[in-house]
């Protein structure tokens, strides 16, 4: 039992143990060899990896039964990108360089920028660390050529860490907010008038005075030649109201000139202030505000879908780690296997030539060395897959064009057994999946089209008030607006306008289009809300099978052990043949792939829990060496 441990082990101990790695043989290739793993001291041109999970390894954070959460007022101060509980309502972010989801102990949840204040709905708030110092995606540091994907996450970093709104509390924005932008307006038009000499029509005359003579005459008006130029200037403000109307101050001037038989020059001017305010349609700053508030919804959805992509790229990258490090596995596996099988031949080579064995195993062990030759190859190429696979995620793809350099893996799993909470994992994962709070924010904006849709369904119903002081004077622009403070004249007026269409079935049809849109994306958020539990479900049964996959494949890797060294023993001794030997190796390198199979399967269902529960940010992590 030891000798073999000491050749064919995978590992010195039982899972669960001290863990299990796989191990080259008892004389393995060299470090410089074509199927050699290399390691740090002879990985000249090779790029060293250190991948660990930091959360579910050594002290599971957020999915398992004991210390899922730490509790401490001190938050993100005191346990910096680490999943907290604060026992209070009134959140800071003073101090804090990178945003954290906040989520209280009553669902309100809102998204936290660095140096704001946010007060919550309930007791207690939960923090989740989307970023810490601005970049969660610096595990890609110092792999080459991979600057144009950390430039974009930047990029989109630095626009995520403005204050936001959040689902229940709104900033609004420049695009949308410009509705309410005051509005300074100015005009000038300038008209000229030459009128011809024209007989009017006959008009009778009735004088005030009792004048005889004029009293009871008819005459004939004649309009004389004349020429007036008229200069009209306005200029005002108007200021657009959140209530859905608006406030207009405006100060026109306007001068006559008339030249003629009878000429004058006149300057008219005024002071004009009128509001006009929607009673019903178009009322109340919650319609008007609609457009903001759905705009900033849009905005945070399309952030959270920028952090889940970058999630499911994580996600992608970590299992392509583990993926490469079976490649790896296999490889070694593969050669173990060949250097047994030249062994092999070279013993039975030496028997022949002895005369203590049949030519014919000669032939049967060459046989089983172009085997494993085969396998050897397609391990190298699965090898070079698994590798150009990983720098696929890590957008390397340009170092495959010259001379790629050797990716090795560094780190060995740890393979510690977890039980789980399902109530909590469930809990964490309907509170902290971006993809359900994405759902969240459509869900808000379409409840707040339906409000704006109700509201378009009323009538028109507008007030309406007008005010002008008004003043003039002749041949003088100086005195134009001498009278207009003193409010010896004005003008004024207030009224009422209603509207309705007959049968408004154009307002109607888009508010029954916008409530169908909700009810499709409440029946989305609850199939989401199930699909959410299947994957949790899903992910902690495989987690448990590949477990006791690894345990079922150790005990057929010692088995195929104890099996081979017999096998070996007994032709040896003239009881089989090299045939038999062979299918013993044979079932021992399938052993071995399948316990490296069942390692390799284990930590990606671990991440597949992560990535279910929303919590992968604080479960990998990818280091350069």
């Amino acid at each position: 039992m030891a000798n073999w441990l000491d050749k064919y082990a995978m590992g010195g101990a039982l899972p669960g143990a001290t863990g299990m790695m796989y191990a080259r043989t008892q004389d393995p290739a060299p470090s410089n060899g074509p199927y050699a793993k290399k390691t740090k001291a002879s990985a000249q041109n090779g790029k060293e990896m250190s991948f660990y999970q930091n959360g579910l390894d050594f002290k599971p954070k957020t999915i398992s039964k004991n210390g899922s959460v730490i509790k401490d007022d001190m938050g993100q101060w005191a346990h910096p990108g680490e999943i907290t509980e604060i026992g209070s309502n009134d959140i800071t972010m003073q101090g804090v360089d990178y945003p954290v989801l906040g989520v209280s102990d009553t669902g309100d949840t809102q998204m936290m920028y660095p140096d704001q204040d946010y007060k919550f709905d309930g007791e207690k708030v939960t923090e989740f660390p989307m970023a810490q110092n601005g970049d969660w995606l610096s595990k890609y540091d110092n792999i080459s050529n991979t600057n144009s994907l950390k430039k974009e996450a930047e990029e989109r970093l630095s626009r995520m860490n403005r204050p936001k709104s959040t689902i229940s509390q709104y900033t609004p924005k420049p695009g949308e907010q410009a509705k309410f932008d005051n509005i300074i307006f100015a005009y000038a038009k300038k008209t000229g008038l030459d009128s011809p000499k024209n007989s009017g029509n006959l008009t009778g005359f009735t004088s005030l005075t009792n004048n005889e003579a004029l009293d009871g005459e008819e005459v004939k008006l004649t309009n004389l030649a004349q020429s007036v130029q008229t200069l009209d200037i306005m200029a005002g403000v108007k200021v657009p109201l959140r209530s859905g109307g608006s406030v207009t101050l405006s100060s026109p001037l306007e001068n006559k000139k008339t030249a003629g038989a009878f000429s004058s020059d006149e300057y008219n001017s005024a002071l004009r202030f009128s509001v006009s305010q929607p009673l019903l349609r178009n009322a109340g700053t919650q319609v008007n505000e609609a457009s903001i508030r759905v705009a900033e919804f849009d905005k945070q959805a399309i952030q959270l879908k920028t952090k889940l992509q970058a999630i499911r790229i994580i996600a992608l990258t970590d299992k392509a780690y583990w993926g490469l490090y079976e490649a790896w596995a296999q490889l070694d596996i593969r050669n173990q296997q060949y250097q047994l099988a030249i062994q092999n031949l070279t013993m039975v080579r030496q028997r022949v030539n002895e005369g203590l064995t049949a030519a014919i195993e000669l032939n049967r062990a060459e046989i089983g060395v172009a085997d494993r030759m085969e396998a050897l190859i397609i391990a190298e190429t699965n090898l070079k897959l698994a590798q150009r696979q990983l720098r696929f995620f890590m957008n390397d793809m340009e170092s495959e064009q010259d001379n790629p350099s050797v990716i090795n893996t560094t780190t060995e799993p740890n393979l510690l057994r977890y039980e789980f909470d399902r109530n909590k994992l469930i809990h964490d994962a309907l509170n902290g999946r971006l993809d359900l709070l994405e759902l969240e924010l459509k869900l808000s904006a379409e409840a707040v089209n339906i409000q704006y849709f109700e509201n378009q369904t009323l009538p028109l119903f507008s007030l309406d008030y007008h005010y002008g002081a008004l003043s003039s004077s002749a041949n003088n622009l100086g005195n134009s607006y001498q009278n207009v403070f003193n409010g010896q004249f004005n003008e004024w007026a207030i009224g009422l306008k209603f509207e309705m269409p007959f049968t408004n079935e154009a307002n109607k049809a888009k508010l029954d289009y916008a409530v169908q849109q909700r009810n499709k994306s409440l029946a989305t958020k609850r199939l989401q809300t199930l699909t959410v539990k299947k994957e949790i479900f899903d992910a902690l049964d495989q987690v448990e099978n590949n477990w006791q996959r690894i345990l079922a494949a150790r005990q057929q890797v010692v088995i195929a052990g104890y099996n081979y060294d017999a096998e070996l023993k007994q032709f040896n001794e003239g009881l089989r043949t090299m045939t038999e030997v062979l299918e013993t190796l044979t079932r021992l390198g399938e052993a071995q792939i399948k316990e490296v199979k069942a390692v390799s399967d284990y930590q990606v269902s671990m991440i597949d829990i992560a990535y279910a529960t929303g919590t992968i940010f604080g479960y990998t992590k990818l280091d350069i060496n």
